[in-house]
């Protein structure tokens, strides 16, 4: 499924905007857990800084490092309540990686350019 640039980005946008929703509520009707709900609020806020304010290839890092603490947030939980499951933590993964995925910029654009001005080519 092939998808333009605009329609990517905007559909990255509202998949991530229903994740951080989801992590919020998440974070607000748990009862208070230290560190895994200190990692979910920063990464929420590194997530949303990135989607909202920064969206750019050179900022993409931050929307990585906010899913990375969503991640080990979630794991913190499971091992915290003693219900680790594999199986939704590989799930959570997959769909954190589809989101970064969504923000990459379009790679055949990079390489094109590239050919165009390539010393070799002339």
């Amino acid at each position: 499924m092939k998808m333009k640039p605009n329609k990517k980005k905007i559909f990255g946008v509202v998949l991530t905007s229903i994740y951080i929703l989801l992590m919020m509520i998440a974070l607000f009707s748990s009862e208070f857990m230290g560190l895994p709900s200190v990692l979910i609020f920063i990464g929420c806020l590194l997530s949303l800084t990135y989607m909202l304010i920064l969206r750019h290839k050179n900022f993409l890092l931050l929307i990585i490092a906010g899913m990375v603490c969503l991640s080990i947030s979630a794991i913190l939980i499971g091992i915290q309540q003693d219900s680790t499951q594999i199986s939704h933590h590989i799930i959570r993964t997959i769909f954190e990686i589809i989101i970064v995925m969504l923000f990459l910029p379009l790679q055949s654009k990079r390489l094109g350019a590239y050919k165009k001005n390539d010393v070799r080519n002339k």
